[in-house]
């Protein structure tokens, strides 16, 4: 794995070039992008660049695990519609994983190639959260 993200940069460039032209992107720029796609504060940007952050709705993941009802709630009120009444069942987790905390040196590697997008991702949201009560929390230390 340590080599595919290595590799990232390189296997993606012709695809941020496509972009930047206004093509779109081959498949490889969705299936290989692992930490590009993991940089939320560039995607945040661009959008910022785009629309003011009144327009925006920041869903912290974690927040739409633990409380669906309350962050489905907040996605009604945010975009002015009243709310559908829905059913736990429509709110529960589906097809969870089994995913386990990996140790090591590409977890470190990662923590570390995400050190500084964090720091400006949080700045970012300090400005766009709109959601009452938001908290973000990532994992950026050892």
């Amino acid at each position: 794995m340590a080599a595919a993200f290595e590799a990232e940069e390189a296997r993606l460039a012709p695809e941020w070039e496509r972009l930047r032209a206004g093509r779109k992107p081959q498949a490889v720029f969705r299936t290989a992008s692992y930490v590009s796609r993991g940089r939320y504060a560039d995607q945040l940007e661009r959008w910022l660049s785009h629309t003011s952050p009144e327009q925006l709705l920041i869903v912290d993941f974690d927040d739409l695990v633990t409380r669906p009802m309350e962050v489905v709630d907040a996605c009604w009120e945010f975009v002015g519609v009243d709310p559908v009444p829905l059913l736990a069942s429509e709110l529960s987790p589906h097809n969870v994983g089994s995913a386990t905390r990996s140790e090591g040196e590409v977890p470190d590697w990662l923590r570390l190639q995400f050190l500084d997008d964090n720091d400006r991702l949080a700045g970012l949201l300090g400005d766009v959260s709109t959601m009452p009560g938001a908290r973000f929390e990532w994992c950026i230390g050892s």
